[in-house]
């Protein structure tokens, strides 16, 4: 009864007060709303669809989250940093800026979903169009802030092996030399399609029949 109750109030007076931008905090204490509750998580929320607008205009996440009570563990914050995301911080990721930079310049988090975001929307633009270029991936990924860990980094690498270093493995290239020469990891999942697409071409190479 209680949880229904914070969630009303949630959807009515302290719902209100934090989309106008009071502090989550303050009204979750006014209204005794729980800081470890599913109401003050949904309180949170509103302060985003609020607030979030000073995001999306280019303030940092972390300065906005923090004078509007929005916990950085919460799905709230992943709400904030994905605004940015969407908004001015991936544009200036598309003009080709680092993501690491972009990040920390927008207060995003380089541990959660938005930083990948970030990485995604450079692969998908300008470091992918590097790459396609002929650019080894390391290099391009290193001056554009992917992490070398990240799924973004398998994507960039896929790139590179689906523009030239599936057709140069499949035409008689060893698959760890191309791989070097692109930049691609030793260690990742590219170099692995690579070493199955040599192992099939060497595979489809029929014996000579005795006559």
């Amino acid at each position: 009864m209680m949880r229904q109750l914070n969630m009303l109030a949630v959807d009515g007076p302290a719902g209100a007060p934090v989309f106008a931008g009071q502090c989550c905090f303050a009204v979750a204490e006014a209204h005794g709303i729980e800081q470890d509750s599913i109401a003050f998580n949904a309180l949170q929320t509103c302060a985003v669809k609020g607030p979030g607008e000073r995001v999306r205009n280019g303030e940092p996440c972390l300065q906005v989250a923090e004078e509007h009570g929005i916990c950085l563990l919460y799905e709230a914050m992943d709400m904030l940093e994905m605004i940015a995301v969407n908004s001015c911080a991936g544009e200036r990721v598309r003009n080709g800026e680092s993501c690491q930079l972009v990040a920390r310049e927008h207060g995003i988090s380089p541990l959660f979903m938005a930083m990948c975001e970030l990485e995604y929307i450079a692969v998908k633009t300008v470091a992918g169009a590097r790459v396609r270029q002929g650019e080894r991936c390391q290099v391009v990924a290193s001056e554009h802030g992917i992490h070398q860990s990240h799924s973004a980094m398998h994507d960039l690498e896929m790139v590179a092996v689906e523009t030239s270093g599936a057709e140069r493995v499949r035409n008689g290239e060893c698959s760890a030399l191309v791989a070097l020469s692109l930049g691609i990891s030793l260690s990742g999942g590219a170099v692995q399609v690579l070493s199955a697409l040599e192992m099939a071409s060497a595979g489809a190479i029929k014996r000579p029949r005795l006559r």
